[in-house]
């Protein structure tokens, strides 16, 4: 383990729990809460989720719409592209932003990223897939990310589209580190040290 890296994120905890501590005593108790990437613990396997959502699943009680990785559930890959698409709206991702995460996660230098076979695999368990792009007639990501990025970024510019995942999606609340940016679906709510946290309206007022 990198100690210097553990020691950075023990101070982040004791931040961070003040937060979950505030969703835990003033949200309902079957609130759905989504929360921005802010550290991972998992210092040497770091294509994982990070374990801020399960520190504040933990602490809260709250149901989490996390950064899913869909190895096992029996979500579709349909419903695991809408969860990626509106938790990245909801955390406040510029088109810019959002295609760079997509070109940052895919091109890590990991055994099963980059040329392996394996790594359209990884790469729709991770984002998953929407219902007119495929990442098996690729044979690697480095083949597939630019026509995913268009595919995924016409998804994110679509209004309605977002509209209707907030519609058939439960998730009340928002922590992020992003100020608000006039975001009609979200309501300012609390700012605590760097975060701010937010209430998701379903519906333009």
């Amino acid at each position: 383990f990198k100690v210097k890296k553990f020691e950075e994120n023990t101070i982040k905890i004791k931040q961070f729990k003040e937060v979950a501590l505030w969703i835990k005593y003033h949200t309902p108790e079957k609130s759905v809460v989504t929360v921005d990437d802010f550290y991972g613990f998992f210092v040497l396997f770091d294509i994982f989720p990070t374990s801020s959502e399960l520190m504040l699943y933990i602490l809260s009680k709250r149901f989490i719409l996390h950064n899913n990785i869909n190895y096992f559930s029996d979500l579709t890959d349909n419903e695991i592209f809408e969860r990626f698409i509106i938790r990245s709206k909801l955390l406040g991702l510029s088109e810019d932003e959002f295609k760079n995460y997509i070109y940052n996660i895919s091109k890590r230098d990991h055994v099963f990223w980059g040329s392996s076979p394996y790594s359209t695999f990884v790469s729709k368990a991770y984002f998953g897939e929407p219902k007119d792009f495929k990442f098996s007639q690729y044979k690697n990501i480095y083949e597939a990310i630019d026509d995913f990025v268009k595919v995924a970024l016409r998804y994110y510019q679509d209004e309605r589209y977002f509209e209707d995942l907030l519609k058939r999606y439960k998730v009340d609340y928002v922590i992020r580190k992003k100020a608000y940016q006039g975001e009609w679906y979200l309501k300012e709510g609390t700012k605590i040290g760097e975060f701010y946290i937010f209430r998701v309206i379903k519906e333009k007022e």
